[in-house]
């Protein structure tokens, strides 16, 4: 989930966020928060959530925004948090074993 959210909420924001803060920043890097909702036929399933946080260096950000580093690149360089817990994501195992 936090793979697809990444790809579907955070990595197309990479670009325009550069721009926005213009050349050399006074600070380390960026962080992008979104939240997952699982889908599943239970009331549970419908109503619960998970916050994912990405916290990326501008340096693997830049990297990233002119095509010289991939998506996987940028999430190595950075810290992924899923509700508060450090995880790692492998993007290419992630969305081949997802099914839409």
């Amino acid at each position: 989930m936090a793979a697809l959210a990444f790809d579907e909420h955070i990595a197309h924001l990479v670009r325009p966020s550069l721009e926005y803060f213009g050349g050399d920043q006074k600070f380390d890097g960026l962080g992008f928060s979104t939240t997952v909702h699982l889908a599943g036929k239970t009331v549970a399933a419908r109503t619960s959530s998970q916050a994912v946080e990405f916290f990326f260096p501008f340096s693997a950000l830049r990297c990233y925004a002119s095509y010289d580093c991939t998506g996987q690149q940028l999430i190595d360089a950075g810290t992924v948090l899923i509700n508060g817990e450090r995880v790692a994501i492998d993007l290419q195992t992630a969305e081949g074993g997802s099914v839409r």
